[in-house]
C-alpha cells in the first residue's frame, strides 16, 4: 500500500492494474487528453466532448433519458 508520494516531475506514463479500480472526487471528476474530456459531477451530470465519439455493444444499446436531442 503506497501511503505518500513525493513528485517533482510529471511522468511519461502512468499504468495502474487492479482487480478493481475506484476513482473518487468529492465534486466531480475529469479525465481529459487533448481535445477530449468526460466529466461526471457530483449532481450526476456525465458531459463528454470529442471530436467523434463512438459507442458500440454487442447485445442491446439502450439510452434513457426524460429527452433525447439528436443535432
Amino acid at each position: 500500500m503506497v501511503v505518500g508520494v513525493l513528485q517533482t516531475k510529471i511522468p511519461t506514463e502512468l499504468i495502474l492494474k487492479a482487480k478493481k479500480l475506484h476513482l473518487e472526487g468529492e465534486q466531480e471528476v475529469l479525465l481529459r487528453s487533448g481535445r477530449g474530456a468526460m466529466r461526471i459531477r457530483q449532481d450526476g451530470d456525465v458531459e463528454i466532448v470529442g471530436s467523434r465519439i463512438a459507442a458500440m455493444s454487442p447485445g442491446l444499446f439502450r439510452l434513457v433519458g426524460r429527452v433525447l436531442r439528436l443535432n
